[in-house]
């Protein structure tokens, strides 16, 4: 059992949004409810989403399947006594493609950890034709869920399995970077076997399919580290991927921690991949804070350091007149870089921001910041691909400057939110996204290398209650 401070990092892993990677034999899930062989591979490749918030006692989710037009928010106690379930039985017909939502006969289900807190079975009465479900979930990593189905014949100890068990693989919506840690004992085929899979996925082969990753990192210690190099080598030979970023370092190892054992990582990115496999949605501010969805005030992740740079909602009035005065995420962002009170912003931000998708890098000592102005929704009427073209511009501006930067991290916000999105404010998320890869295909092949290649990019989503949206929104347009 894990200490306390181990204990409670574990059960917070869970908390977010978490998408369907892969899935293992799900082709005898789907016979055994009798669902035709010629809709195997939609059913098999329909995308779920999750969204986890656990504590010891209670395991509470949200159920998302886009395709289906299906959502369920729910919660329940971990006692393994028997509850309402709020899943409706699904029909054979229509289950491997998703929830029947003309279903509605229900019953039981019951929860409990079976290694605290990484691991949770879930078991429902009389879930399909007749016999029960068993469902165990557990985490792998903080960034990858492992969740397997079984069909029992009975319940509890004395049941017997008949399916399964199926497996299901997530990863968290912001783990854009599959690992692949190296040993000597096996050799650079089957490693590499291992990469090329996560970077180009696999199509339905029976039950079996995995939705393919933008990026590898092959990880190696002392004698696995010549494995590691020709693991990169043979992707890039035969054009799987580019180099994205080298790291060596030196660890200290053995029970003294006197052993210094070499360590090198291999960034290697999925050749011909864009910008939106690459960004990961992150729950909070450009710096670090959160608003939950009760109005509540948090800071959640750091702040952004000398080697991040961030973008400002600049508004052009006060690029041109001064940063005094100015309110919202903009005011905030001023007071971090300490001009809040300043008469000016510098010359070289004045001179560079002239009108509506400008923008600008600027250091103000160890904090960076691209100045950037968006478009303004409200000053007239936009059709949705006019808006949707501003929007590309100001983001191909902001992507430039990152390059021009220098830096290794871009934190990234949605232009032209809040109130400046008008019209599309329920719209700007599918939109942000659009606009996003078109901004980034404006750049030149050099320029988009350089993107690709930052060790970390962010779109951060301040308002816990439009995570959800970006977050599906971005996960649709990935997987187009």
């Amino acid at each position: 059992m894990a200490d306390e401070n181990g204990e409670a990092a574990w059960l917070a892993h869970w908390n977010g949004w978490w998408y369907l990677e892969s899935r293992k034999d799900w082709d005898k899930f789907l016979n055994f409810q009798e669902v035709p062989p010629d809709s195997h591979e939609a059913a098999i490749k329909t995308i779920d989403w999750h969204k986890y918030c656990m504590t010891k006692d209670t395991f509470s989710m949200v159920h998302s399947i886009p395709e289906k037009s299906f959502e369920l928010d729910y919660s329940a106690p971990m006692d393994w006594e028997w509850h309402e379930c709020p899943y409706p039985k699904p029909t054979a017909k229509l289950y491997g493609a998703g929830h029947d939502s003309q279903a509605t006969e229900k019953t039981v289900w019951r929860h409990r950890w079976t290694d605290f807190p990484r691991a949770f079975e879930t078991e429902i009465r009389e879930f399909i034709e007749g016999k029960n479900l068993r469902m165990t979930r557990k985490l792998i990593s903080p960034v990858e869920l492992k969740f397997s189905v079984a069909v029992l014949e009975g319940a509890g100890e004395d049941s017997k399995v008949i399916v399964g068990p199926v497996l299901c693989g997530f990863r968290k919506d912001g783990a854009v970077v599959g690992t692949v840690k190296l040993a000597a004992d096996k050799g650079v085929g089957f490693y590499l076997k291992i990469a090329e899979g996560m970077l180009n996925g696999s199509p339905v082969s029976g039950g079996d399919w995995r939705r393919s990753l933008p990026q590898v990192e092959l990880q190696a210690r002392g004698n696995a580290i010549n494995n590691a190099g020709g693991v990169a080598a043979s992707l890039l030979s035969k054009g799987g991927g580019v180099i994205g970023k080298v790291s060596t370092c030196q660890r200290a190892l053995g029970p003294d921690g006197r052993q210094n054992v070499p360590e090198i990582s291999i960034r290697i990115i999925r050749k011909g991949v864009g910008i939106l496999p690459l960004v990961a949605i992150s729950p909070y501010s450009v710096l670090g804070s959160r608003m939950a969805i009760d109005g509540a005030f948090s800071n959640v992740a750091p702040e952004p350091g000398a080697d991040t740079v961030f973008v400002d909602p600049a508004g052009l009035p006060y690029i041109q007149n001064g940063p005094s005065g100015a309110g919202g995420a903009a005011g905030v962002i001023y007071g971090f870089l300490g001009i809040k009170s300043d008469p000016a912003f510098p010359d070289d931000v004045k001179s560079a921001i002239t009108k509506t998708c400008d923008a600008k890098f600027h250091a103000y000592g160890e904090k960076k910041c691209i100045h950037a102005v968006g478009p303004d929704f409200r000053i007239r009427d936009y059709s949705r691909d006019e808006a949707v073209a501003e929007l590309a511009k100001a983001y191909q501006g902001i992507l430039t400057e990152f390059v021009a930067s220098g830096l290794a991290n871009l934190r990234l916000l949605p232009v032209s939110g809040g109130i400046f999105s008008g019209p599309f404010s329920s719209e700007l998320p599918g939109m942000t996204a659009e606009a996003l890869q078109s901004g980034f295909l404006a750049l030149t092949a050099e320029q988009q290398e350089q993107v690709k290649v930052a060790d970390r990019l962010e779109m951060c989503i301040f308002m816990e209650k439009e995570l959800k949206d970006f977050t599906l929104a971005f996960g649709q347009h990935r997987s187009q």
